[in-house]
């Protein structure tokens, strides 16, 4: 009771802020400044998208092992036995059948807009030792946009994914989904069989008295479900941001929110060890940049930096926190996106923040009219929790894809995906997460974006499939 009320009072005195301040801009118009990330763009109406394909995966456990001192074990010498736990997707040599189907719906005007997607993606994979393994996710969610006057508009949201894969991920994104648009989460990089349910909801206002500046004020909430563990976790945020433009070309960001995060305490062993609540506050200073540099044209640059103070009960813990886009155009049709965060996460699957030094790469454009390529790569280290010692992590990825126009919205690609995860050995994890795990696969298939007729709809324009 006591922590919603602290969520309360954030909220109210967030909202006074924001009201007050909106008071008090000056109407002067100046042109706004581009930010980046930029959104993805949804394309109006109803789509269908999908793939279907067949490949190759190795995985490469490189270490699976744990040490207890009362079990046994033909390999223990001086007391203490190590055993060996597999995960059974998680065995040398596989193929596998691979495919996904999303549909998406995106309508907007001058006052509404409306978004909404649901989508599955799956795996057959045919192994030595467990048979057919057979593993499905979904995802489904819907956004809506309103403008309730000419100066405020209102957007909320709701999302709901299901995987039976765990997987870890802190790695910074360089783009923003659009309204209510969600994919199923990958099935590639999964760390351990956990069936893990995840829903959220988001809500917020924006006022814009001009467009020199403006305010916004959100709420999000998430909720993970796993199964087989106790480090289920419940995370509340609420924050608000203002953004002024100085110049044409140079905006000036200031942001706080107030983050609350509950989560179990379950590890390898699988028996509860309580929960732990963390309260999070995130001070955000930021500067958008946007111009065609003179050495270097097409770039837009994005940075913030700022504060989190940590608390979990007993302490507070404090982290200098910031991050950094980079988007550029060469070639005139290519495109380089460049991301890098250092913050800190409440991620799921943790009973403890996860402190993370980040940075993705992404590059990709056409070969020809007809086929294009891309590549993207990411890296990020740090540590769970706030111990000192033996709790580091790291992680890498990296996929390249070549892809071709067979017809006006069917594409053939090949691809191949890369990733290891290690950590150190007092982290606390999923029961059967391997510490360990290098994985790496090839795959080729076929790809679609078809548009879905409507009632009434008669000037869409079919498009092509990239």
């Amino acid at each position: 009771m006591k922590r919603l009320d602290k969520i309360r009072r954030a909220a109210a005195a967030t909202f006074v802020t924001f009201v007050a301040m909106a008071g008090l801009t000056p109407r002067t118009a100046v042109a706004q400044t581009a930010q980046a990330p930029a959104a993805d763009a949804a394309q109006p109406g109803l789509s269908l998208q999908g793939s279907v394909g067949a490949g190759f995966d190795t995985n490469a456990l490189l270490n699976t092992s744990s040490t207890n001192s009362t079990g046994s074990s033909s390999t223990s010498s001086t007391g203490s036995s190590t055993t060996t736990s597999q995960v059974p997707i998680f065995q040398g040599r596989n193929t596998h059948l691979a495919g996904d189907a999303r549909l998406s719906y995106s309508v907007a005007n001058s006052r509404i807009g409306f978004g909404a997607s649901a989508g599955s993606t799956f795996q057959v994979y045919q192994t030595t030792t467990a048979g057919q393994l057979f593993p499905i996710g979904h995802a489904a969610g819907f956004g809506l946009s309103a403008g309730l006057s000419p100066h405020v508009t209102a957007q909320f949201g709701a999302a709901a994914s299901y995987s039976p894969r765990y997987q870890f991920d802190v790695l910074p994104s360089t783009s923003v989904a659009a309204l209510g648009q969600t994919t199923p989460p990958p099935l590639e990089y999964g760390l351990a069989v956990n069936d893990v349910l995840n829903y959220s909801g988001n809500g917020g206002l924006s006022y814009r008295p001009s467009q020199h500046s403006s305010f916004g004020f959100d709420y999000r909430f998430e909720r993970v479900n796993f199964s087989g563990s106790s480090l289920d976790g419940t995370r509340h945020t609420v924050g608000g941001t203002y953004h002024r433009n100085i110049t044409k070309y140079l905006g000036l960001r200031l942001g706080y929110s107030y983050q609350q995060a509950d989560y179990g305490a379950s590890g390898n062993g699988g028996t509860a060890s309580g929960s732990q609540a963390y309260t999070g506050h995130n001070i955000d200073v930021g500067v958008d940049y946007s111009r065609s540099l003179t050495l270097t044209p097409g770039t837009a640059v994005a940075f913030r930096f700022g504060s989190a103070v940590i608390g979990n009960g007993q302490g507070r813990y404090y982290r200098i926190t910031g991050n950094a886009n980079v988007g550029h155009q060469f070639f005139r049709t290519w495109n380089l996106n460049f991301a890098y965060d250092r913050g800190m996460n409440f991620v799921s699957g943790f009973a403890a923040p996860v402190f993370s030094d980040s940075l993705i790469l992404r590059i990709g454009g056409p070969l020809s009219k007809r086929v294009s390529a891309q590549t993207t790569g990411g890296f990020s280290k740090g540590a769970v929790g706030f111990s000192q010692t033996n709790s580091d992590y790291s992680s890498y990825r990296g996929t390249a894809r070549l892809q071709g126009l067979v017809a006006q919205q069917l594409s053939a690609y090949v691809e191949y995906f890369y990733f290891h995860n290690d950590f150190d050995e007092s982290v606390l994890l999923l029961q059967g997460l391997t510490p360990r795990l290098s994985r790496q696969g090839l795959r080729v298939g076929l790809t679609w974006n078809f548009d879905v007729p409507l009632t009434g709809d008669k000037t869409r324009r079919r498009r092509r499939n990239p």
